[in-house]
């Protein structure tokens, strides 16, 4: 059955097949109005709670956690309907009787169906925390009324006591771990510290803070050095003037045993013995003896002889500062008493005036050796000088390097110093938080409304389940009526008479009620009925001229 199918073939299907569509009709729809009315009653008991905002403005002690109220409500929504915790208000409120024989399995699953929170919306969001909902419904659905009631408050106060509990906890907890972090930044920091001490003394003298230090000390040293090296050229002049001064005496000179040669001879006798003992061995006391017995025999004058002996005290007091590493100060005083009187002596002994020429060939000789001692004195005093630039010069050399490292254990020691004073801010902050959530000022959820016996079931809404059935109904019977109509072989009208003949009518003719035996056409043409002599209908289906 092809063709257009238009609002006239519908109201021919209507009249031909209202009683296939009213007979189903009316025989389902009883039986669906009273499974309507056989449903059980459900009764949903609800009670409002509200997380209250702090007592005290964020702006004076700052929130610990950044959680919305949806993600708050959520969090507490999982803890509720956990297995053990649904199983253990089922049997406080005594929710399932023993008889009905329900396992732990379906009372959760039932429990988790019935219970129910959802926020309400506020009319203005909290901008400032992005919040929009600070108030929710904890319900919970049953056909009993009361134990409705008695499992919503359950819940309500379970949800309040776990809240509290929870979030005392966390701030606990909070508090610990930033009080953990705090002793491990610590720790860390101290270890950071005593790495650097060490790190210092190691390489105490290359430090960054002493380098000034050293290049004025080096700078200094070398002044000395120049110096010495200064009067080093100076005592070999003076050495080789008194030489020529000798050897032009030399006609004048005693022989080997003379005094003079003596003297010279025990002289160089103590300087070997000085380099094996101290001074107060036998041997050196002895040869010294002989030496001013034999000087006081020579007897060069009273003048010259007070001024050799302050000679020699003064060479002995700077070889044995030298000897004890006195300090520079001391040390270039005696070198200045020292140098001072060697020249005098130096001078009175070349002048000549009233000596005979052995005796001045004597002083002449013992010039040589004081200055000969001053020289080796003073040689010594520059190669000590030396190694000392020598080790300032490596200590400034290394100066850089070592900088660069202490740099680096002192930027990780300013990191660990930050981490350490964020970390106690955070700390108290947490304690902060801590207490006020022992004292019950912080953010917390607080019961506004408990929950009521409620007056009338929340399901099923009958009306709209009465509207649905008869609905239901119609649409069954015109399915009916429609697939009578499809699976019988007769022609609907004049769009199935179109389209079986691919030609349309000429013209279509009324429904005439006729008497008797009269003709009966269809008030949409397609077919004409007759009553034979015998009273029976009979048809036949009209035929169409086609359009020339």
């Amino acid at each position: 059955m092809g063709g257009d199918f238009s609002l006239e073939d519908i109201l021919i299907i209507f009249q031909r097949r209202i009683k296939a569509f009213a007979i189903p009709a009316l025989l389902l729809l009883p039986f669906l109005l009273i499974g309507v009315m056989l449903l059980p009653a459900k009764y949903t008991s609800e009670g409002v709670m509200l997380i209250q905002s702090p007592q005290i403005s964020e702006e004076l002690v700052k929130k610990t956690s950044s959680a919305t109220a949806l993600e708050r409500i959520e969090v507490n929504r999982q803890r509720l309907v956990a297995r053990a915790e649904l199983l253990e208000i089922a049997a406080k409120t005594e929710l399932f009787p023993d008889w009905l024989g329900y396992s732990e399995s379906k009372k959760v699953r039932l429990m988790e169906r019935r219970f129910k929170i959802s926020p309400r919306r506020n009319e203005f969001a909290n901008a400032a925390t992005g919040q929009d909902a600070v108030a929710f419904e904890v319900g919970y659905t049953d056909p009993s009324a009361q134990k409705a009631v008695i499992v919503a408050n359950e819940f309500i106060n379970r949800l309040e006591n776990q809240d509290r509990q929870q979030t005392v906890k966390d701030a606990s907890d909070t508090s610990e771990f930033f009080q953990n972090e705090t002793e491990r930044l610590t720790g860390l920091l101290r270890t950071k510290q005593q790495e650097i001490a060490e790190f210092k003394s190691q390489n105490n003298g290359s430090l960054p803070e002493q380098l000034p230090l050293h290049e004025r000390q080096l700078e200094r040293l070398i002044s000395q050095s120049t110096d010495l090296d200064t009067q080093i050229r100076s005592l070999e002049e003076n050495k080789r003037t008194i030489e020529t001064q000798i050897a032009s005496n030399a006609a004048g000179g005693g022989s080997e045993n003379s005094p003079e040669a003596r003297v010279l001879g025990l002289k160089g006798r103590l300087e070997e013995l000085r380099a094996i003992y101290t001074e107060s061995h036998p041997e050196v006391l002895a040869v010294r003896a002989e030496i001013r017995s034999l000087e006081r025999q020579l007897s060069p004058g009273r003048e010259l002889q007070r001024l050799q002996e302050r000679l020699d005290d003064a060479e002995e007091a700077l070889i044995s500062a030298q000897a004890r590493n006195a300090d520079d100060e001391e040390i270039e005083a005696l070198t200045r008493t020292t140098n001072q009187l060697s020249d005098q002596f130096i001078r009175k002994a070349s002048s000549g005036a009233g000596l005979s020429s052995s005796a001045q060939i004597f002083l002449l000789r013992q010039s040589l050796v004081s200055l000969t001692r001053r020289g080796r004195a003073v040689e010594d005093r520059r190669n000590t000088l030396q190694e000392r630039i020598d080790d300032l010069e490596n200590r400034i050399t290394r100066t850089p390097a070592v900088e660069s490292m202490l740099k680096d254990l002192e930027r990780d020691q300013n990191f660990h110093e930050e981490q350490l004073e964020f970390n106690r801010r955070r700390q108290s902050l947490a304690e902060q938080a801590e207490n006020l959530q022992a004292e019950d000022r912080a953010e917390r959820i607080i019961q506004i409304s408990p929950a009521v016996l409620p007056e009338r079931p929340s399901s099923p809404n009958r009306p709209a389940l009465f509207a649905v059935s008869v609905l239901f109904s119609l649409m069954i019977g015109g399915l009916i009526a429609l697939g009578t109509e499809f699976l019988s072989a007769t022609v609907r009208g004049r769009n199935h008479l179109t389209s079986l003949l691919d030609e349309p009518p000429l013209a279509t003719i009324p429904f005439i009620a006729g008497e008797g035996g009269g003709l009966r056409l269809s008030p949409f043409g397609g077919k004409k009925r007759r009553h034979n002599e015998d009273g029976d209908i009979a048809s036949e289906e009209l035929g169409a001229l086609p359009a020339e």
